[in-house]
């Protein structure tokens, strides 16, 4: 093959994946790039290929490809890619690594902050994740996310008055997030002030009615069912007996295998 041919065989197989990724045709995506990897060896299609796969699921595959770009062409991105694919396998220290590393290559990245803050939450470093949130609070402070899971960090931490700022927060900047208003009731309720703790339950459940009923957590329990059984220890407190029996009644009748005593974290 000459270069002319060469280079318009190239020119073909990118075009080809421009169009692929636009549509989200990872398949297709990673068959041309291994295609073009075989007249020409460069670090970003390593870059593309790698995320097509952790699209994918092919987790490995993806890391080996990450792996070869970094080795090629060190980039930031790279690196966020590679985090996520080892986050995916449960490898949470590559996964730390890997996001320190884009950190440290892009500084001004909010996003970047918040993966390290994410895993240093999983290893259960509350304080350093706190720390890791707040930078990317710094960087992004539009980004509601960012204040929910400092506000989650806290209150593992042992932290929960200082969460209640961050819960409202969130709120104001995203008002319809019903797990803000969980957590955020969740903490008036341990203090023991039921009246700020009514309020915030009601709110979630006026919330899960208008989304349309059973709306979900990320491990699948209904923030509804949730709801009442921490809404029933507020009216069992105020002497309220009969609300406190019916909204467990419901809460039961909807999830009849519930774990009472743990799902209403």
């Amino acid at each position: 093959m000459d270069a002319k041919e060469k280079d318009e065989k190239i020119l073909y197989y990118l075009a080809k994946v421009v169009q692929d990724l636009a549509l989200k045709n990872y398949p297709e995506i990673v068959k041309t790039i291994k295609e073009l990897l075989e007249i020409d060896e460069k670090a970003d299609y390593y870059g593309i290929i790698g995320l097509a796969e952790y699209k994918l699921g092919e987790y490995e595959e993806s890391i080996e490809h990450l792996n070869r770009a970094i080795e090629l062409s060190p980039r930031a991105d790279y690196y966020c890619n590679l985090g996520m694919a080892k986050d995916a396998i449960k490898d949470k220290e590559g996964a730390l690594y890997a996001y320190e590393k884009a950190v440290e290559m892009n500084p001004k990245s909010d996003y970047y902050y918040s993966n390290v803050a994410s895993i240093r939450y999983d290893l259960g470093q509350y304080d350093e994740a706190i720390e890791d949130y707040s930078k990317a609070i710094e960087l992004g402070p539009k980004e509601d996310t960012y204040y929910g899971m400092r506000g989650l960090s806290k209150v593992k931490a042992g932290r929960a008055d200082e969460a209640i700022e961050d819960y409202k927060t969130a709120i104001h900047i995203n008002k319809n997030e019903i797990e803000y208003y969980y957590r955020l009731a969740n903490i008036y309720l341990e203090k023991k002030d039921y009246e700020n703790a009514s309020e915030y339950y009601e709110k979630v459940l006026a919330l899960c009615k208008e989304q349309g009923g059973d709306v979900f957590d990320a491990v699948g329990v209904s923030y509804l069912v949730k709801c009442y059984l921490r809404y029933a220890r507020v009216k069992v407190a105020q002497g309220d007996y009969q609300a406190a029996q019916e909204m467990l009644t419901v809460s039961i009748n909807k999830d009849p295998k519930l774990d009472v005593d743990n799902a209403g974290d």
